[in-house]
């Protein structure tokens, strides 16, 4: 294992959790005041608080650096947000946690794996391999054993 790579996999453990009370939350304010109303609410609240630590952060020098990507990067990020904010916020209540974020996971291993394999989004390519490939299934497998 690469150096400081477990903290990146306990940082990344932790980011998992979030995620999953992020959805839990914005699915029950959801219900409350209306999916994009609580996807809009989210996004503002996120929106602010990325505001202070990139201001109180001194991430203002690197925010410039923006322009060397592709205008599309942002665009595309911030567009999937709300989708999958708004997803989740309608799929949460009807099918609950384990599944609402397990199908999301899947989605995202699925598609990553794909990602890896051609190097997209300028990223370093990870060829497929047999032993990516059965994990891949494993974690489907998995989703199916927790229903």
């Amino acid at each position: 294992m690469k150096r400081g790579c477990a903290a990146a996999i306990a940082v990344s453990c932790l980011s998992g959790v979030l995620i999953s009370i992020m959805i839990r939350l914005n699915a029950s304010l959801a219900e409350s005041i209306g999916i994009l109303e609580s996807s809009f609410m989210a996004h503002a609240v996120g929106a602010l608080v990325g505001f202070f630590c990139v201001v109180y952060g001194a991430g203002l020098r690197r925010l410039r650096q923006v322009r060397g990507l592709p205008w599309s990067y942002p665009l595309i990020a911030g567009i999937s947000g709300v989708i999958i904010v708004c997803v989740e916020n309608m799929v949460i209540p009807q099918v609950g946690m384990v599944l609402g974020v397990g199908l999301f996971l899947i989605g995202n291993i699925v598609f990553a794996t794909v990602a890896d394999h051609f190097g997209w989004f300028g990223l370093s390519m990870h060829k497929f391999s047999l032993r990516r490939l059965m994990g891949v299934f494993m974690a489907i497998a998995g989703l199916f054993m927790v229903l």
